[in-house]
């Protein structure tokens, strides 16, 4: 089967929509599946350098389309549509027509709904109650009668969908959260220049650093944990810089974001992983982390939040601890107890893993997608 995933991602860049787009390509690819990836150029490096920085062994076609930064918001969205568009058309031409169109860019989505008569899966991340331009986009989409289905990252998001178009065949919405890849065993830890103490327990945070993702938490329970190493990887440079000034002390580490094809030689010096969200916000309502996904895939102990969206993925005492985001005493209590208990920690880290294994890694994502759809 071709299929062309209609993305609005810059490849590459540090964003993770970026990760996502690319891993769900691979995954595709590795279903056997012939796939066509429309992006927005980042760099100029070549195509396998693109998809050995993401990590992604299957190496499939990526078509860049222009997408103009020095106009107005519809206009650039109009000029990206027309170039998808002309992209698609291209391939049916060299007789390569796509037999399923699939992403979250939704201002694409309609128009090559539009024009071509293809079936089409819309993948989404967030609310449609994000602003008035996307709402009604996505009520038009919604409406097109070469939608397959609507793909939802969690039930919270579900349930908001529900909530705001409640005119939408529930049938149609499937739940499907992120995932990973598991790690190849034999693939040699990089050696790097840690900044960590020697005998000390590493305790990390992977991720971005915007208001929300949980650094608040963070910069409130390292100081209290004196004997504890902490390491940030990931965030904006403005982002690090920010959290620096407010996070000063001897055990905590700033590394920076880190591409994929290196990330796993960080988590693998970690000893426990966090996934700190605060009670409230739009990443606490409705994401599924990837963070969460990778920490599994490399047997990693995992502390997280405990708020709906988590326990959709992570069960408290089985393959995770799960803590009050508002209780930053819990925190500090948590990582003192795991700090000492070496044995709970493998096996937190171990159920973990075999989660991951049995329902979320990339392929049995993009499997369960296809299947439900009777592909």
């Amino acid at each position: 089967m071709n299929i062309v995933y209609v993305s609005n991602s810059i490849i590459p860049s540090k964003y993770a929509n970026s990760i996502h787009v690319m891993k769900m390509c691979n995954a595709f690819s590795q279903n056997s599946h012939n796939v066509f990836l429309l992006a927005r150029r980042g760099s100029w490096l070549n195509t396998r350098d693109l998809h050995k920085r993401y990590g992604v062994t299957n190496i499939f076609p990526i078509i860049f389309c222009w997408r103009p930064n020095f106009l107005p918001r519809l206009w650039r969205e109009n000029i990206y549509s027309t170039g998808l568009c002309r992209a698609v058309k291209k391939l049916i031409l060299k007789d390569m027509k796509p037999d399923l169109l699939y992403g979250r860019y939704e201002h694409g989505l309609f128009a090559l709904s539009k024009y071509f008569d293809i079936p089409f899966v819309f993948e989404t991340h967030d609310t449609p109650a994000r602003s008035k331009d996307v709402f009604y986009v996505q009520e038009a989409l919604l409406k097109q009668k070469n939608l397959l289905a609507l793909v939802c990252i969690s039930d919270q998001l579900k349930q908001e969908y529900i909530r705001v178009f409640p005119w939408f065949p529930k049938e149609k919405i499937i739940v499907v959260h992120d995932g990973s890849d598991l790690p190849e065993e034999t693939v040699p830890g990089e050696i790097l220049d840690w900044p960590g103490r020697t005998g000390c327990i590493q305790v990390g945070y992977v991720g971005h650093l915007y208001p929300g993702k949980g650094m608040e938490i963070i910069a409130q329970i390292f100081r209290q944990l004196p004997n504890l190493d902490f390491h940030i990887i990931g965030g904006m440079e403005k982002d690090i810089e920010f959290w620096k000034s407010k996070c000063r002390g001897s055990n905590i580490f700033f590394h920076g974001y880190i591409w994929q094809e290196k990330l796993s030689s960080y988590i693998k010096r970690l000893d426990i992983v966090l996934a700190p969200f605060p009670a409230q916000g739009k990443y606490s309502r409705w994401s599924s982390p990837l963070k969460i996904f990778d920490y599994m895939a490399w047997r990693k102990p995992i502390v997280a939040s405990d708020i709906p969206m988590v326990r959709e993925i992570l069960i408290d005492g089985q393959n995770a601890v799960l803590v009050s985001p508002e209780n930053i005493d819990e925190w500090i209590k948590t990582l003192e107890y795991l700090a000492k208990d070496s044995a709970y920690r493998d096996n937190l880290a171990q159920c973990a893993y075999q989660t991951l294994k049995d329902k979320y890694t990339w392929k049995v994502r993009a499997q369960n997608i296809l299947n439900s759809l009777c592909l």
